[in-house]
């Protein structure tokens, strides 16, 4: 390690009014590296995640990265924008990013401060229960007092639980702290599950059974998105009549059948385009037959066309 740069850093965080307590604790942060919009995180040495103490005065334009990125606002005001929706956070709020998913940052006021965090998920996400968590995350998850009252003490206490042991680094930080972040995903998911957000008792009442059976769907879907999968084969591949089907999967996923597996080949779509392949190949080899069906799908699910999408990949 080069020890001048090394002094240099602490130096700057000191300059920047970080207290002690909230310095990087293995090393300090190097710099932002990013190109074409795409973020390279600067993870921990030989970790899978960082955490900043955040009071600067600017703001974060629209980039996207392969962490999961969670923000507890500490104090003050902050605005996230997520897929061109408008996070307002007040200080407490707790915000949630999905990999993969364009956002900028603003600071609304001085003297604010949050705590950012970013965490490669690697396995997590092939995990059937974050799978059947997978519509939830198709946008920004923001949990507030208000918004998830039964559950936001426990997510608040775990994420400063998180940021606890990170600041700390004693023996063993990153499993404790992959081992909190996977109970904070589960508290989130076991709330999505017993809150579909349905009024119809009878839908909602969902045994293991149907859950099984519904996570193996999804895991089907995930990785054969392509596939020509239609409503009535994926109602028999379980064994349920289609009618029951249409009414059970919107009740978990809080989607259509049809928009969960159109969304499933945008994302795949999307990553394929921001590694710059061509439109025509992402269309076919994320499960479009034509590229018009391609173009009108990405334009309805991004607010993009599949071109303004790339272009806006490469600024």
């Amino acid at each position: 390690m080069d020890n001048t740069k090394d002094m240099d850093n602490k130096y700057n965080e000191e300059k920047e009014g970080i207290p002690a307590d909230y310095r990087q604790p293995v090393r300090p942060f190097v710099g932002r590296n990013i190109e074409n919009s795409l973020e390279k995180v600067d993870y921990v040495p030989n970790s899978h995640l960082r955490i900043w103490y955040n009071n600067k005065e600017e703001d974060y334009a629209v980039h996207y990265h392969d962490a999961a990125e969670i923000i507890l606002v500490a104090k003050g005001s902050y605005k996230a924008i997520v897929d061109r929706t408008e996070y307002d956070l007040k200080e407490g709020d707790i915000l949630v990013i999905p990999p993969y998913m364009l956002h900028e940052l603003r600071y609304m006021e001085k003297g604010g401060l949050r705590f950012i965090g970013q965490f490669d998920l690697g396995s997590i996400v092939t995990y059937q229960d974050y799978v059947m968590m997978g519509p939830l995350f198709n946008e920004a998850y923001l949990c507030s007092e208000t918004s998830h009252s039964e559950v936001y003490q426990k997510l608040y206490d775990i994420y400063s639980d998180i940021i606890n042991i990170y600041f700390k680094n004693d023996d063993f930080w990153e499993m404790r702290i992959f081992s909190k972040l996977l109970e904070f995903y589960s508290v989130i998911g076991i709330d999505y599950s017993q809150n579909p957000g349905n009024d119809d008792s009878q839908v909602n009442d969902v045994n293991k059974e149907v859950y099984k059976k519904l996570s193996f769907l999804l895991n089907y879907i995930d990785t054969n998105y392509a596939e020509d999968i239609t409503l009535d084969e994926a109602a028999r591949m379980i064994g349920f009549s289609k009618f029951y089907f249409t009414r059970i999967f919107k009740s978990y996923t809080k989607t259509s059948f049809h928009n969960y597996l159109m969304n499933r080949r945008i994302l795949s779509a999307q990553s394929m385009l921001s590694n710059n392949m061509p439109i025509t190949d992402a269309a076919y080899q994320s499960g479009f037959k034509t590229l018009a069906t391609f173009s009108r799908a990405f334009k309805n699910y991004t607010n993009l066309t599949p071109k303004e999408y790339k272009n806006k990949m490469k600024k």
